[in-house]
């Protein structure tokens, strides 16, 4: 079977993106809790947890087949998740091409024999962790992020915290 691995599938930010939502966290900590590095910075559109080989290689198959079209984020919203104690930034309305994207992901990933998170898709990108709420409730200023793409991710623990590693990349295309 092969050595497992903990995977995701995100939509992984450009470095402007990254950049801008970094700065906005470290910002937002000095109102209390632990920024999340920015080489982490990312939203997840499903989390397939400690996977094999033979479930890597159906996932990247079922990648593979994925029809998506780019989007525009605006990611203009904060919010808190309290029992995670996390702050996090999403956007509002989420495009209709990321809602249908994880939709469509999730259900290619239907045969992998992977156990799959069954909440509908909640479009956020944690920002802070161990933190006490939001000190603000607005975003000063959106961040707009073109989304061409999404990304197979490989999470690591460590006792420095967790490291994540973009695995393989797939574009999304217009008609």
């Amino acid at each position: 079977m092969g050595s497992a691995a903990r995977l995701f599938f995100a939509l992984w930010p450009d470095d402007a993106t990254r950049t801008r939502c970094a700065k906005l966290a470290t910002q937002l900590a000095e109102h209390g809790g632990r920024p999340v590095s920015a080489g982490n910075l990312h939203i997840t559109l499903s989390f397939l947890g400690s996977v094999d080989n033979v479930q890597r290689a159906c996932a990247e198959r079922a990648a593979d087949a994925v029809q998506a079209q780019p989007a525009t984020l605006t990611l203009s919203r904060l919010g808190y998740f309290p029992k995670p104690r996390v702050v996090w930034l999403g956007a509002e309305p989420v495009p209709f091409a990321l809602a249908d994207l994880a939709a469509d992901l999730n259900h290619r990933l239907d045969g992998c024999g992977i156990a799959l998170d069954a909440r509908p898709f909640a479009l956020h990108m944690t920002l802070l962790r161990k933190a006490h709420g939001p000190a603000v409730l607005n975003v000063p200023e959106p961040i707009v992020w073109k989304i061409q793409s999404f990304s197979l991710v490989k999470s690591e623990t460590l006792t420095t915290g967790p490291i994540y590693s973009v695995i393989r990349t797939w574009p999304l295309y217009k008609d």
